[in-house]
C-alpha cells in the first residue's frame, strides 16, 4: 500500500509560510573531514528513504483539504562549492536558499558541500518534517552508508492525534502584547538573515539561562519591565510508545518571564509545564485551519505580519529551540567523518526571532535568525554576541 497521510493545519501553515518567505526548510549541517564518495551517498539516501517515506512526500488533493503521498522518488543529492562560505552567516551559501517544492518535489535533499571543512546539509521542507524528524532521517542515511540495519520511520501519526492522546485541554492564542527582541522595524529591508556563534564547552541547563539573558536584553534596550514570552518547541514523540515518525510531531510551550524571574525559576516553570503535559495543548482553531484554502491562509498571515511590524508587538517575543547534546561519532560514512553539528533557523516573518541551540560534548552552537528589518543596523550581531558573552561567564 502506498504511503499517504493527512495534511494537518500546522503543515498547511508551513506551506503558506513557504509561499510568503521561502524557503520554509529545516536544515541540519554537519562539518567534518574526509572525501565525499558521491555514489555511496546517492545509494544510501535512496535506500534510507525507501523505509522513511516521509522524505519522499508531495502534496496532493483538493484546494480545501490536501494530503501527502509518497512520490516514489528519492530525495535529491547535490554537490555545492562551499570553499568561500564561513558557515557563520548566509553569505556565499546560495545553495541553502534553494526552494523545495511541496507540489512537485523533492521536499527533502542532501547537499554535499566542498570546502574546508567539508560540510553536509540535510534539508527538509518544514511541512513534511520537524527538526527531530530531519535528524532521524539523517541518522538513517548514515546507517545506510555504513551498511547497518535501517530502523524505518513510516508512521502516519499526526501531531493532532498524538497531542489528543495525552492532553484533552486546549488553549487560545495570546494577544499581541510582547515586544520583539531588537525593537521595532527599521526601514523596509526585505528578507531574512541568520548568524552563528560557537562557545567552547558544554553549558548545563542552557535554555533557561538563554531565556533569562534575552528577557533582560528586551528590558535593557527598549521595554523596561514589560512582560516577555518565549515559545519553546517540544518533541512529543516520547509521549507515545515506539513512535516511528519523521513527521511534524512537535508542539510549543511558553515561558512567561518577568523581572522577578531567574534561570532557576524559569527552569522550574518549564519542568512544571512538561509535567502538566502542556506540550499537548493545541489551539482550538487548529482542527479547522486545514479546511481553509491556501490563499486565505496566506492572506491572513501577510496581514498579521504587517500589523505586527506597525505596532512592534507580537504573540511572543521569539522562539528558543534547544536540540541538546548530539553524539557526533555515529555520523560517519561515505568518506565523511563528522566533527561538529549545527542547524539553521527558519525565516518566518511573523516570529521576531528564532534561536537554535545545539551542542556536542565540547562546544555549544547558537544560531539566531530574524527578518532583515529587525536585524539591520548591527542589532542581530550585537544581541547574539552579548548573549554568548554572558553565557560564557555563567
Amino acid at each position: 500500500m502506498t504511503y499517504s497521510r493527512q495534511l494537518t493545519s500546522t503543515e498547511k501553515i508551513y506551506v503558506a509560510s513557504d509561499h510568503i518567505s521561502p524557503p520554509c526548510v529545516n536544515t541540519i549541517i554537519l562539518e567534518g573531514t574526509g572525501r565525499f564518495k558521491q555514489k555511496e551517498w546517492v545509494d544510501a539516501v535512496s535506500r534510507a528513504s525507501e523505509v522513511n517515506p516521509g522524505s519522499r512526500l508531495i502534496m496532493k488533493g483538493p484546494l480545501f483539504l490536501g494530503h501527502w503521498v509518497d512520490s516514489g522518488k528519492p530525495p535529491a543529492v547535490t554537490v555545492a562549492d562551499g570553499s568561500s562560505w564561513s558557515g557563520y552567516s548566509p553569505e556565499n551559501a546560495p545553495f541553502l536558499q534553494k526552494p523545495l517544492s511541496v507540489e512537485e518535489g523533492p521536499t527533502c535533499e542532501v547537499v554535499l558541500i566542498k570546502g574546508r571543512p567539508l560540510r553536509v546539509a540535510f534539508r527538509s521542507h518544514h511541512a513534511v518534517m520537524d527538526g527531530m524528524g530531519t535528524i532521524l532521517w539523517m541518522q538513517e542515511i548514515f546507517n545506510a552508508l555504513r551498511g547497518e540495519p535501517l530502523v524505518g520511520y513510516p508512521s502516519r501519526l499526526t501531531e493532532f492525534r498524538l497531542a489528543r492522546s495525552f492532553q484533552k485541554k486546549g488553549r487560545i492564542p495570546a494577544p499581541h502584547h510582547f515586544p520583539a527582541l531588537t525593537g521595532k522595524v527599521i526601514d523596509d529591508e526585505p528578507g531574512f538573515r541568520w548568524l552563528r556563534i560557537t562557545i567552547e564547552g558544554h553549558i548545563r541547563k542552557i535554555l533557561p539561562k538563554v531565556a533569562w539573558i534575552l528577557a533582560n536584553e528586551i528590558w535593557r534596550s527598549n521595554y523596561p519591565g514589560c512582560p516577555v514570552r518565549f515559545a519553546v518547541p517540544v518533541n512529543m514523540r516520547p509521549r507515545g510508545q515506539n513512535i516511528l515518525s519523521t513527521g511534524n510531531l512537535s508542539n510549543l510551550v511558553y515561558l512567561d518571564i518577568t523581572p522577578d524571574s531567574s534561570p532557576e525559576k524559569i527552569s522550574e516553570d518549564l519542568k512544571a509545564q512538561l509535567t502538566d503535559k502542556r506540550d499537548g495543548m493545541l489551539y482550538w482553531g487548529d482542527r479547522f485551519i486545514r479546511y481553509f484554502p491556501l490563499f486565505l491562509i496566506e492572506s491572513s498571515i501577510k496581514k498579521e505580519i504587517q500589523a505586527k511590524y506597525q505596532t512592534g508587538l507580537y504573540r511572543n517575543s521569539g522562539i528558543i529551540s534547544n536540540v541538546g547534546v548530539i553524539q557526533i561519532d555515529k555520523y560517519e560514512g561515505g568518506g565523511f567523518r563528522t566533527t561538529n553539528i549545527f542547524g539553521l533557523p527558519i525565516g518566518m516573518e511573523n516570529i521576531p526571532f528564532f534561536l537554535g541551540i545545539i551542542g556536542t560534548t565540547d562546544r555549544t552552537e547558537l544560531i539566531m535568525g530574524m527578518a532583515n528589518k529587525l536585524a539591520n543596523g548591527g542589532r542581530l550581531e550585537s544581541v547574539l554576541r552579548r548573549t554568548a558573552d554572558q553565557l560564557s561567564t555563567m
